[in-house]
């Protein structure tokens, strides 16, 4: 159960991500952990509910990364030129 709300609030953060919205990317944010050193193992032995007791808060860094570098990546690609608003968005 765990890990189908783990990827359920990864794809939600990548719609935020790739929404062209920077409210919706700040948000996002919000859901992400942003160095290593925040990183920590999930307990996948807690039989509570995600989120409820506040067990999961952001995800993992790995993952957060990867996240935030394909939707970069898709603002870039989309862009026409160096001045469109997508490559502000890839920063």
């Amino acid at each position: 159960m765990l890990f189908k709300v783990i990827f359920l609030i990864q794809i939600f953060v990548q719609s935020l991500l790739c929404s062209s919205s920077v409210q919706n990317i700040n948000l996002a944010g919000k859901m992400l952990e942003h160095s290593q050193a925040e990183s920590r193992e999930p307990d996948y032995t807690s039989t509570s509910s995600p989120g409820l007791d506040g067990s999961l808060h952001r995800l993992a860094y790995p993952r957060a990364k990867e996240l935030v570098l394909t939707a970069a990546r898709e603002y870039f690609d989309s862009s026409a030129n160096l001045t469109d608003q997508s490559m502000d968005l890839a920063q």
